[in-house]
């Protein structure tokens, strides 16, 4: 019987593998609104390392009956439906929802508002269309509502379409902190992200393994790859700049974001993303991963040092151990259970060795290519996290 549930054989592991963004433009000032539920506000007063989040989510949006399909004939138009009937279901002071699938001006603060927006990779089918979701920028603060606001719009969703995902389907979490990330704290969460890899593995579905939208910050890393676990936590050690971790942790010229952990929005916007979850079609299973994110972000910044790591197992167990010392259990800042069914099933002794991306077929290198190249052109969550900066928000 595995320690949370089920049981699941135990793996054994090896512990030898075989650019910055540009700041989007400022959008005219405009005077400061009031506080949407949730929301980021304006403010000079937020606690110094306060946690902002901004959440992507890829799905497959199908309008159930009753819609009226004679007028969603495109993208756009699903997308004006989409807005128009979330906006009508969500009472103020919930944020609102914008369309921008062909980047409209929007009529809200970038960083207080749902935005509905287009992406390459997420092919339109007969199981919905393909779009991108992106979150308001919230704070997590003690009392906040925002998960209310998040179950608040999923419960549109569900209720008016089928969401659908599919393996190019991801979830994405943005983590800034307020008055910014020391070269310490960035040191100490890169160490952990190598060191618990191997638990991280162990929870991922498959198709978010040797995924080449999210790759491994260690074997999939040209300087890190020939290191061992210890030799890559310790090159990490030696970094004295941020700028020399980033390059450190995210190669890759055009294509140095595309890793689990992607540090390249840092110099700009002070902001590390996380690159691993999968498809999400319900809310709670969105927050399963913002949880997990923002806990091991926690743990990491507050290491005493890189050694302290080797006092805990890199699998399950010792994943576990250390997401507690990274809890907040209170309204508004952290919810220990909402990570935990990610757990469900596995051994405290699981671990798995991380997958390289590898060779990549024509079709799929392709296909890379062309999101490398949009991505590029549209940094849409990144113009959110700009404009929280821009008001003071984080």
């Amino acid at each position: 019987m595995g320690l949370f549930g089920s049981k699941k054989q135990s793996t054994n592991a090896h512990d030898k593998p075989q650019a910055v963004y540009p700041v989007p433009p400022a959008a005219s000032p405009k005077p400061p609104r009031e506080q949407d539920r949730g929301a980021t506000h304006t403010s000079s007063n937020i606690p110094i390392g306060t946690i902002a989040v901004g959440i992507e989510t890829e799905f497959l949006l199908k309008p159930r009956d009753g819609a009226p399909r004679a007028r969603i004939k495109s993208l756009r138009a699903f997308g004006d439906w989409m807005a128009e009937t979330h906006n009508e279901n969500i009472s103020r002071p919930y944020p609102r929802m914008e369309n921008q699938v062909d980047m409209q001006p929007a009529t809200t603060e970038l960083h207080l508002c749902w935005r509905l927006v287009y992406d390459i990779s997420i092919a339109t089918t007969s199981d919905g269309w393909g779009i991108e979701m992106l979150s308001p920028i919230f704070r997590l603060l003690p009392g906040s509502k925002w998960r209310d606001t998040v179950r608040g719009t999923w419960g549109v969703l569900r209720k008016t379409t089928v969401v659908n995902t599919d393996e190019d389907c991801s979830t994405h979490v943005h983590m800034s902190l307020s008055g910014g990330y020391s070269v310490t704290q960035l040191k100490r969460l890169a160490q952990a992200v190598i060191y618990f890899e191997p638990a991280f593995e162990a929870i991922l579905p498959e198709d978010r393994r040797g995924n080449e939208y999210a790759a491994s910050n260690w074997i999939d890393n040209a300087y890190l790859k020939r290191l061992s676990r210890q030799q890559a936590i310790d090159r990490i050690e030696q970094c004295r700049t941020q700028d020399e971790l980033i390059q450190l942790m995210n190669p890759g010229g055009a294509q140095d974001r595309y890793y689990g952990w992607n540090f390249q929005a840092l110099n700009k916007l002070s902001t590390v993303e996380f690159r691993r979850g999968p498809a999400s079609s319900t809310a709670d299973q969105v927050l399963h991963w913002v949880e997990l994110a923002t806990t091991f972000l926690r743990a990491s910044i507050h290491l005493p040092s890189s050694g302290a790591l080797s006092r805990l197992p890199p699998n399950i167990g010792g994943l576990l151990h250390f997401l507690h010392s990274g809890h907040q259990d209170h309204p508004g800042l952290g919810d220990s259970t909402l990570y935990m069914p990610l757990f469900a099933g596995r051994q405290a002794t699981d671990r798995l060795d991380p997958k390289p991306v590898g060779h990549l077929s024509p079709e799929r290198l392709k296909k890379f290519k062309k999101k490398v190249a949009f991505d590029n052109a549209r940094l849409h969550m990144l113009e959110s996290i700009h404009a929280a900066h821009m008001y003071r928000a984080i």
